[in-house]
Parts: structure tokens; C-alpha cells; sequence
């Protein structure tokens, strides 16, 4: 029953059915109900998704894949274990360089001697403080691109420094250093690295530092050998 219409009146004849016009909507005054143009198109198709979003797992040619794969972490894994041969080298270094330090700055006292090698320990010890909250806030990747630009300035400041003062605060910086990279690193390569060579990638990171105790130790015996 039409809203509005009596209901005791009488049924309209087929003719008067035909001759009646259609009640305008006041809703939609001079509106069509029928699209045209652009509305007729629907939402975008979202299904099939495209190749460029489905899953890795799910394209063609696995054995091109798994080769990319490891190419990938091969990659990971050497840039990020260049921290790991500064941070062994810096603490292998000193064990030689201390003997010229000792000769060039005419240091006689132990605890001279003792400061020159702790200092470094101690630049450690704010670097842990502080590498977790930086490299969460900033990145892992920008935060070894950091500590391998401080290990840079580090030691330059170490072997242009005329005055024992200036050797400490470089080996204060290096320390820092070695503490955020140890923070850094390990975790830039556990997040970076895929899992099934995950703990591989990882221990590399432990090899590179042995392998800069290694270089440092080396190169101590080099410079230290007798002309």
C-alpha cells in the first residue's frame, strides 16, 4: 500500500495506469537515478593482487630466488660486520701502541699507563648507556654508520695528538665507539639476515672481532720489529 493513498478508493484502470505520470521525489529534485560517465565505474579490482605485492615465496624461478637470497646476505653480513673488525683492532692496537705512547709522551707512572688503556673502557661504559636508546630512536644502520664515522675521528685525533690529554679524548671517542657498534651491529644483522642463516650471519660478527684482535696484534709486531 502507497503511503498517503486511501485505502477505500477505488483501483485505477489499466488505462489510467498508462496515462498516469511517475510522482516526482523531492529527495532528489532534477536527479536521475541512473549513472553515467565515470560513476559507472566500480572500485579498483583489488583481486588478483599484483605480482609486485604477492608473497616472495609464491613467485616463479625458487632457485633464482634463493641465489638472491644469499647474495643478500652475504652483503649483510660484511657491511655489517666492519664494525666488528674495528671494534677488535682498537682493543688490539693498544697493547704495542702503548710502548711508543710510553717513549713519545715520556710516560714512567703506571697509572699513566693504566689511564691510556682504560680510558677506552670507560667511553664503553657511556656508550652502553646510551647506544640502546639511540639506536632504537634512530635506526640500527644509522647508528653503525655513526660509530664507524667516530672510530674515523677517533683515531685521527689519536695519531695527530701532541699532548696526552688529546690521546685520551680520542680513546675516550673510540670507546664509545666500540660500545655502541657491539649494540648496533648484532642487532642490524639479526633483524637483516634471513632466518634459516640467521645465527651464521651473526657469529660473523664474533669472527670479524677476533680477526681485529688478530690485525691489531699484527701490525704491534710489524712496527715493533728491529730495523
Amino acid at each position: 500500500m502507497e503511503k498517503g493513498k486511501d485505502p477505500l478508493a477505488p483501483a485505477p484502470s489499466d488505462g489510467e495506469r498508462a496515462t498516469t505520470p511517475p510522482a516526482a521525489n523531492d529527495d532528489d529534485s532534477g536527479a536521475t537515478d541512473a549513472p553515467h560517465g565515470d560513476a559507472m565505474a566500480g572500485p579498483p579490482k583489488l583481486w588478483p593482487p599484483p605480482k609486485s605485492l604477492t608473497p616472495i615465496t609464491n613467485r616463479e624461478n625458487p632457485a633464482a630466488i634463493d641465489k638472491a637470497m644469499k647474495i643478500f646476505a652475504v652483503k649483510v653480513a660484511v657491511i655489517g660486520s666492519v664494525g666488528g673488525v674495528l671494534f677488535g683492532y682498537d682493543l688490539g692496537v693498544v697493547s704495542g701502541a702503548l710502548l711508543q705512547l710510553s717513549a713519545r709522551f715520556d710516560l714512567q707512572r703506571p697509572e699513566e699507563k693504566g689511564l691510556v688503556v682504560s680510558i677506552l673502557l670507560a667511553g664503553s661504559v657511556c656508550g652502553a648507556l646510551i647506544g640502546g636508546c639511540f639506536t632504537d630512536r634512530y635506526g640500527r644502520r644509522l647508528a653503525i654508520m655513526c660509530t664507524d664515522l667516530i672510530f674515523i675521528v677517533g683515531s685521527f685525533t689519536i695519531a695527530t695528538s701532541p699532548t696526552l690529554t688529546q690521546v685520551l679524548i680520542g680513546r675516550f671517542a673510540v670507546g664509545i665507539g666500540v660500545s655502541v657498534s657491539a649494540i648496533a651491529d648484532v642487532a642490524y644483522l639479526n633483524e637483516m639476515a634471513p632466518q634459516k642463516w640467521r645465527g651464521i650471519i651473526v657469529s660473523v660478527n664474533e669472527m670479524m672481532i677476533a680477526g681485529g684482535f688478530l690485525l691489531g696484534a699484527s701490525r704491534c709486531l710489524r712496527t715493533l720489529q728491529p730495523s
